[in-house]
């Protein structure tokens, strides 16, 4: 792993105006049952560069103007009554750096646990494959005693070692290939804003980790 967890609270100097810019999106399920809830669609581009600036000075604090980047961002809705259980343990896209979430709902105990592997054998690629195959059936239908068993097989193989609780203006920003989860999904909507950062480019050469850049 590259890049570290980070925690940031009060992330957005107005939230407030965040949650009235979610309201102009349209949201969609996903036609293959990958993710919970719904996702905005027609990314804005002006937005984007605005939230992964800050993102991206949070992590590069001396170099984040001379960097580029690339990536997606949405914002998310799951109606956490119709979600009973924990969320799978997973990794993000192949091609996604980090990940970051902030959370826009207040008042929702529904945040992120960052898990380590109890082993490093091949069952864990094994599991990986696996949980494909219950996703779409888990995020589709929410409540089922065999998906149960899964998820519990599946989740059974990690331990979490980090937990950040969904407080309202919260940003977590971790590696995507660490395995994470959602703690659990709460009775009430559960809104994001979930961004992937991937190409992370510098026209000079960067220093890392952060710790070194700060005694620069």
């Amino acid at each position: 792993m590259l890049f570290p967890t980070i925690v940031i609270d009060n992330f957005f100097e107005d939230p407030e105006m965040v949650l009235e810019h979610a309201k102009t999106f349209d949201y969609k399920p996903p036609e293959d049952g990958s993710y919970p809830g719904t996702r905005s669609v027609n990314e804005d581009e002006t937005f984007f560069q605005f939230t992964t600036k800050r993102m991206m000075a949070a992590l590069y604090p001396m170099d984040y103007r001379t960097m580029t980047w690339s990536g997606s961002q949405f914002f998310q809705k799951i109606e956490g009554k119709n979600y009973p259980y924990e969320g799978w343990v997973h990794q993000d896209h192949t091609n996604t750096e980090i990940t970051a979430i902030v959370y826009l709902s207040k008042d929702q105990g529904c945040g992120t646990a960052i898990n380590t592997p109890l082993s490093h054998d091949r069952e864990i690629i094994f599991i990986d494959k696996k949980q494909d195959q219950f996703k779409e059936v888990y995020h589709k239908q929410g409540k089922d005693a065999e998906l149960k068993k899964s998820l519990d097989e599946n989740n059974s193989r990690f331990k979490k070692t980090i937990e950040v609780d969904s407080v309202f203006n919260r940003l977590i920003m971790f590696d995507a290939s660490s395995y994470h989860s959602v703690i659990k999904f709460g009775d009430k909507e559960r809104m994001t804003l979930i961004t992937f950062l991937s190409r992370i480019d510098s026209e000079k050469p960067i220093k890392y980790p952060l710790s070194e850049m700060r005694r620069a």
